[in-house]
């Protein structure tokens, strides 16, 4: 299973969590990570596609870290800068959020193709 550093996380993706909270959701979000690559995450990858597994990652932490704050934004306004947010059971469950984060770093590879070779 693929893993990223805290320091990757903080240095690189700029992210602002704490330690204790990247630490918390790490795990979960290398085990959705594995599942959406089909293990080919965890394998030999290009500098390209490691580089984005390791975004993805640090992307797929955030989302679970805000799913457990707030829930997710359910509705959003622009002009008036009006912005609800649902509470966690609400909406998508927290592994569709963490999926969702991850597939815009994950889009331009082969790591989720599911046909046959």
């Amino acid at each position: 299973m693929k893993t990223v550093a805290y320091s990757f996380y903080t240095d690189t993706y700029h992210g602002e969590l704490a330690q204790a909270d990247f630490d918390k959701h790490s795990w979960t979000a290398a085990a959705v990570l594995d599942d959406l690559t089909m293990g080919r995450s965890a394998g030999t990858l290009t500098e390209n596609e490691a580089l984005r597994c390791d975004l993805a990652l640090c992307a797929m932490i955030d989302a679970a870290d805000l799913h457990d704050q707030v829930g997710g934004v359910t509705e959003q306004k622009n002009d008036g800068v009006s912005v609800s947010y649902a509470p966690a059971e609400a909406g998508r469950s927290k592994t569709q959020r963490i999926r969702d984060a991850a597939l815009p770093y994950l889009a331009q590879t082969n790591l989720l193709y599911r046909g046959v070779d």
